[in-house]
Parts: structure tokens; C-alpha cells; sequence
């Protein structure tokens, strides 16, 4: 049952986490690499024509040293923004996580109220529960109460 739940809550937001992932890495790696596009246009580069600000040799520098440095900056733009997407997922799972806890803790609880009790009184009330259900009952919210504490920890 908790894993019908836990599957239930995540599976609504599995396509747009994994929109989410390749739209920010595709568009933190376009932006680093636009500069490539001045290869064609220039032979001399300045550190103005990155788009991130990079110091790697003197002022004018050749073609291959851009294009090193633009490798250098998808590399390390691609590591930050792979970084962030993996810190934001776990943080999204572990609240899903969490919120399938509760939900399962909240369906377990509801259904061992619904019991029917095994005796009732004069036919009329359902209130008396038998000394055997109450065992049961006590029983259920004890393992709900662990199961409780251990999530929380």
C-alpha cells in the first residue's frame, strides 16, 4: 500500500521534473556557447566576446584559446547547473516523500477506524467495540506511531 502511494505522488510530476532538467541544461549550455558563433566573424577574441567574464591568457588571443575557454566555461556551467537540477530534485522527492508518508499514515488511520466492531449491543449501537477489536486497534496505532517516529527521524 505505501508503495502504490508513494508511486501515485511521484508519478504526476515525473514529466515535468525531466522538462525541467533538459530545459536548464540546454539553455545554460546554449548561452555559454554562443559565443562559438564569432569563430566565423573574427580571428582576434577579447574577453568581452565570452559570455560568461573569463581571464585565461593576454588580450587579443587566437582562435583556439576561445574555443578552449568557451569548452572550459560548458564544462563548468553544464557541472554548476547539473549540481543545482540534482539538489532540486532530491529536495522535490524528499517533500513528495514526506507528503506520501503522511497520506499513507492518514489512510491507514481511516481505515482502522472504519472497522465494523465485532459486537453490538442490543443490535441498536455500533459503539461498543469489543475487548478483541480494542486489542486491535491499540495494536494498529501502536505500529502507525513507530512507523511515524521512524519517518520522522
Amino acid at each position: 500500500m505505501l508503495q502504490d502511494i508513494t508511486l501515485s505522488t511521484v508519478k504526476p510530476i515525473v514529466k515535468s521534473l525531466t522538462i525541467y532538467t533538459i530545459a536548464n541544461t540546454t539553455a545554460v549550455i546554449v548561452w555559454i556557447a554562443l559565443p562559438l558563433l564569432e569563430i566565423f566573424r573574427k580571428n582576434e577574441f577579447y574577453y568581452s566576446d565570452y559570455g560568461v567574464p573569463t581571464v585565461i591568457s593576454k588580450e587579443p588571443f587566437s582562435t583556439g584559446i576561445f574555443i578552449s575557454g568557451v569548452a572550459l566555461q560548458i564544462l563548468g556551467a553544464a557541472y554548476t547547473i547539473i549540481r543545482k537540477i540534482g539538489l532540486d530534485l532530491y529536495t522535490i522527492h524528499f517533500i513528495i516523500l514526506m507528503t506520501a508518508q503522511y497520506k499513507y499514515l492518514r489512510i491507514k488511520i481511516a481505515t482502522i477506524f472504519k472497522q465494523e466492531p465485532e459486537t453490538l449491543h442490543n443490535n441498536i449501537i455500533k459503539q461498543n467495540i469489543s475487548f478483541g477489536n480494542k486489542r486491535t486497534i491499540s495494536h494498529e496505532m501502536r505500529l502507525l506511531t513507530r512507523h511515524y517516529e521512524t519517518v520522522v527521524e
